[in-house]
C-alpha cells in the first residue's frame, strides 16, 4: 500500500476503512481485523480478490473466506460494459506487515444516496431504475448483492448510480437457488434473509422496493404499485423476475415470477401489505449491517433443490412481452437477452464447477474434511449440479473427476467393482477428447484403477499405458502456479501407483522392464518433492508409495529420504501411527511384505527378516538398533546392500522416532 490514509471509519475487531492513494489512484482501503495471515499468503489473497481464483480460497481461514468470496465473485464481473462501470473495482489486495488482509477498491466520486435529500420525482425515477439495471446485470450472471441499501449506492457527478462494498456478492447455482446469508441490514433485508438466513436473487428486489419507497416519500407512481407489492411477496420465487420487472416499469410488459408465472397473484388472493414509509430519508434511523452467524462445520455448501422445477432456459426467456404487442424493436432486445442468458448459463456452470473443484481441493488438503466419509458424495453432487446447469467442457471435466474420486478409484487400497467402474466411465466418456488437465486426470485415474485392480482382464496393460500418457499430459498442461500443486501431487501419486504395479508385473514375469519402471517412478517422486507441502492429506500417501519403489530398487539413500519425510509428516501429533510404522518395515523390498508390527502392553513388537528390521530401524533414526542387526547379519545375506546401509549410518545421530 502507498499514500497517507485518512481513516473513514473503524469497527473494532471487524474492519478499518481508510481513503488513500494507491499507485497513483484514489482508493478506499479496507483492512480486515478478524484474523491474521502469514505475510507470504499475500499473493494468494491478491489472486482471489483481483483474479477470482476460487480454487485457492480454501487455504484462507474460514472467518476470512466469506468476505473474500464476495471479492472473488466481483473479480469475475464483466469489464466490457463500458466506462463508467456500475460498480467499484478492486485494484490491490494482499497481507500487510501485521498480517492483516487489505483490499483497495477504486474511489467512486459522488455521494451515497442516504446522504442526499429527497430528489424530484423524475430524478428519483431515474435513480431507482439505474439501481434496478445494476441488479439486472448481476442477476443475469446469477449473482446476488445480498445487502442492497441506499448506503451502498453512490450518485456520481454525471448523474449515474454505482454500487460499492462488494464483499456481500454471492453466486447462486441457478436463478431459483439461494446462497447462505452472511451480512444484512434488518430494515432492508427480505424475510427469508432474517428468518432462514437465505439470500435469493429476488431478495435484492425486496430491498430495491424499500429504495423506491424512500425515493418517493409523497407516494410512489401509481403505475408502479402492483410491481412494488409483488416485490414484497414473502415467497421469494413469487416476486417478479428482474428483467420482467424492468420491462414492466419501462414498457408496461406483464410481470412474471422466477418460475415464469404471472405475478402478483389475482387480487382475490393478494393479501400482503407493503410496509408504509415513515417520512423522508433524512428522518429515517440509521441501521448497522449485522453479520449472520456462519457455518462452522467446514462442509462445502450444497444448495438444496428448488421448491419447484425451474423453467428451461431458452432464447425467448424473459421476452414473452414481444408477442403481446410491444414494438418490434424489442424483438432485438429479446434476442440480446437470450444471448446474455446463454452466456450467463455458461458463466454460471463454469463458476459452479470452480466452486466444486475448490471444495474438492479443501477435502484433499484439510484433514478434518477428508476424514468425513460423507464428503465424497457431497462433492460429487456439487460437480453434478454444475454440469446440470450447462455441460460446459470445464463443468464436465470437474464432474468426471469428482465421480471417479467419489467411487474411490484414486485410493491405493480400494478393490475392483465393475458396476462402480461403469458409473465412473459414464462420467469420463464425455470428456474423452478433452485437453483439460482435470479431465485428463479423471481419465488417467480410472485407467490406472483398471490397470492395478482388474486382474482378470487381459487388456489391463493397455490401460496402464493410457494412464501414464494422460498423466504426462496433466503435468504438462497444469499452469505453473503453486495453487495447482495439490493436483500435481494427485497426478504423481496415480503415476507412482501405476509404476509400482508395472514393477510387480515385470518382476513376476522376470522381465527387465522392472528396472525401467523403477527408475521412472523414482524420478516422478523426486520431481514431486517440492509440491508435497501443498498436499498435507495425500502427500504422505505418495511418500508411502515412493518408499515402496525405493525399497524394490534397493536404493537405501532414497528409502531413508522418503522415510524421513514420512516420519516428519506423521510426527505432527508427537507419535508415529501404527500404519506409518508398518510401512517403514514392510516396504523395504522382496520378503519385507511379511514383516509384522504389533503393539502389546504399550510396546511395539516388530518381527521380520534381518534386512527388513535393519532398514526399518534406520528409517526411524534408530541407528543403535539398526547397527546391532548390521553387525550380526551383514555378512550372511549378500542379496541386500548392507554396505550402503552401513555407510548411511556412519556418524548418524540416534533420533529414534517412537
Amino acid at each position: 500500500m502507498s499514500g497517507a490514509p485518512v481513516l473513514l471509519r473503524e469497527v473494532p475487531g471487524h474492519r478499518r476503512v481508510s481513503r488513500a492513494w494507491v499507485d497513483g489512484e484514489e482508493c478506499v482501503t479496507r483492512v480486515l481485523l478478524t484474523a491474521r495471515l502469514p505475510v507470504d499468503l499475500g499473493p494468494l489473497v491478491e489472486k482471489i480478490v483481483l483474479h477470482g481464483h476460487g480454487t485457492m480460497i480454501g487455504m484462507i481461514p474460514e472467518d476470512l473466506q466469506l468476505t473474500l468470496e464476495g471479492y472473488r465473485v466481483a473479480a469475475r464481473l464483466p469489464r466490457d460494459l463500458g466506462p463508467p462501470l456500475p460498480w467499484t473495482q478492486a485494484v490491490a489486495a494482499g497481507v500487510d506487515e501485521q498480517g492483516r488482509v487489505y483490499i483497495s477498491t477504486r474511489w467512486i466520486h459522488g455521494e451515497p444516496l442516504h446522504h442526499l435529500p429527497v430528489p424530484p420525482p423524475e430524478d428519483a425515477r431515474a435513480r431507482v431504475l439505474d439501481a434496478l439495471r445494476i441488479l439486472l446485470a448481476l442477476h443475469t450472471l446469477h449473482i446476488t448483492y445480498g445487502d442492497f441499501k441506499s448506503e451502498n449506492l453512490v450518485l456520481r457527478p454525471d448523474g449515474t448510480i454505482a454500487l460499492i462494498d462488494l464483499d456481500t456478492l454471492r453466486e447462486v447455482a441457478h436463478p431459483t437457488a439461494y446462497a447462505p446469508t452472511r451480512d444484512l441490514t434488518r430494515s432492508w433485508a427480505a424475510p427469508e434473509q432474517e428468518r432462514e438466513q437465505r439470500t435469493y436473487l429476488s431478495s435484492d428486489l425486496w430491498s430495491w422496493a424499500r429504495l423506491v419507497e424512500e425515493s418517493f416519500p409523497a407516494g410512489t407512481p401509481p403505475a408502479w404499485r402492483d410491481a412494488l407489492l409483488a416485490c414484497r411477496l414473502h415467497d421469494p420465487l413469487r416476486r417478479p423476475r428482474t428483467d420482467a420487472l424492468l420491462a414492466h416499469l419501462e414498457l408496461g410488459a406483464p410481470l412474471v415470477d422466477w418460475l415464469d408465472r404471472p405475478t402478483p397473484p389475482p387480487a382475490s388472493t393478494h393479501t400482503e401489505r407493503v410496509p408504509e414509509t415513515t417520512g423522508s430519508l433524512d428522518a429515517a434511523p440509521a441501521f448497522q449491517t449485522e453479520r449472520v452467524p456462519e457455518r462452522t462445520d467446514g462442509a462445502p455448501f450444497v444448495p438444496p433443490p428448488p421448491t419447484a422445477r425451474p423453467a428451461k432456459a431458452s432464447s425467448t426467456r424473459g421476452c414473452l412481452f414481444v408477442v403481446l404487442g410491444v414494438p418490434l424493436a424489442f424483438a432485438v432486445l429479446c434476442g440480446g437477452l437470450g444471448i446474455a442468458w446463454d452466456r450467463a448459463k455458461i458463466s454460471e456452470a463454469n463458476a459452479a464447477a470452480e466452486d466444486a473443484l475448490a471444495a474438492m481441493k479443501a477435502n484433499k488438503t484439510r484433514f478434518e474434511l477428508n476424514k468425513d466419509k460423507t464428503q465424497r458424495k457431497a462433492l460429487r453432487a456439487l460437480a453434478e449440479d454444475a454440469a446440470a446447469i450447462r455441460e460446459t467442457p470445464r463443468a464436465a471435466a470437474v464432474r468426471a473427476l469428482a465421480t471417479v474420486w467419489s467411487l474411490g478409484f484414486q485410493d491405493s487400497n480400494t478393490g475392483w467393482h465393475a458396476d462402480a467402474y461403469d458409473t465412473a466411465l459414464a462420467a469420463v466418456e464425455p470428456v474423452a477428447d478433452s485437453t483439460e488437465p482435470v479431465a485428463l486426470l479423471a481419465s488417467a485415474t480410472l485407467d490406472a484403477a483398471f490397470c492395478r485392480l482388474n486382474k482378470l482382464e487381459t487388456t489391463a496393460p493397455t490401460h496402464c499405458t493410457d494412464a501414464l500418457e494422460d498423466l504426462a499430459a496433466v503435468q504438462a498442461r497444469l499452469p505453473d502456479e503453486a495453487e495447482h500443486n495439490w493436483l500435481r501431487v494427485e497426478a504423481t501419486w496415480t503415476e507412482v501407483l501405476v509404476r509400482n504395479e508395472l514393477v510387480a508385473q515385470a518382476r513376476r514375469a522376470l522381465l527387465p522392464a522392472a528396472v525401467t519402471e523403477l527408475d521412472a517412478g523414482q524420478k516422478a517422486c523426486t520431481t514431486a518433492e517440492p509440491w508435497l507441502p501443498y498436499a498435507p492429506v495425500n502427500g504422505p500417501e505418495l511418500l508411502q508409495d515412493c518408499l515402496r519403489l525405493a525399497g524394490m530398487a534397493e536404493d537405501v539413500p532414497d528409502y531413508l529420504r522418503w522415510a524421513d519425510l514420512l516420519v516428519r509428516a506423521d510426527l505432527a501429533d508427537g507419535t508415529l501411527k501404527e500404519s506409518t510404522l508398518r510401512h517403514l518395515y514392510t516396504a523395504g523390498g522382496v520378503g519385507c511384505e511379511s514383516a509384522s508390527v504389533d503393539k502389546r502392553r504399550g510396546d511395539w513388537q516388530i518381527k521380520g527378516t534381518p534386512w527388513c528390521l535393519a532398514l526399518g530401524h534406520a528409517s526411524r533414526g534408530c541407528w543403535t538398533d539398526a547397527q546391532a542387526v548390521l553387525w550380526r547379519d551383514q555378512g550372511t545375506d549378500p542379496a541386500h546392500p548392507w554396505s550402503a546401509l552401513a555407510a548411511a549410518g556412519s556418524g548418524a545421530l540416534q533420533t529414534c522416532a517412537r
